[in-house]
């Protein structure tokens, strides 16, 4: 073997390795940019779906009733999202009623397979 050959395989080692390790930190950076896209994307959901569950309120006959729109993020993307709605008149209501009125909100929740939806009242 020459020294040319030597070399040669040396430098084709490094470009390896160096092709390696850039492509691990483009991954992982590609990675960081859809989590956050995800977030993005949800938090605009998530604001899209307040303001709809607060619209229904004050068409229905609940309208001074406050509604809070909390969530638990679960892991990397599972999200439990707790709507809380206050009043007096939920106190009086039959457990069909909040039933119905619980199903009615939840029909109005966006679709993500990882995220989830409970209706609680207060």
């Amino acid at each position: 073997m020459n020294i040319k050959n030597i070399v040669y395989g040396i430098l084709s080692v490094v470009l390896v390795i160096g092709l390696l390790i850039g492509f691990t930190f483009v991954s992982s950076g590609a990675s960081d940019t859809s989590a956050e896209a995800r977030c993005e994307y949800l938090k605009a959901r998530t604001d899209e779906y307040k303001a709809i569950i607060r619209d229904y309120i004050k068409e229905s006959p609940y309208e001074n009733a406050g509604v809070t729109v909390t969530y638990v993020t679960e892991g990397d993307r599972a999200r439990v999202y707790s709507v809380r709605l206050h009043h007096r008149i939920f106190e009086s209501m039959s457990n069909e009623e909040k039933q119905e009125l619980s199903a009615n909100i939840a029909g109005l929740s966006f679709y993500d397979p990882d995220c989830t939806f409970e209706v609680i009242f207060d």
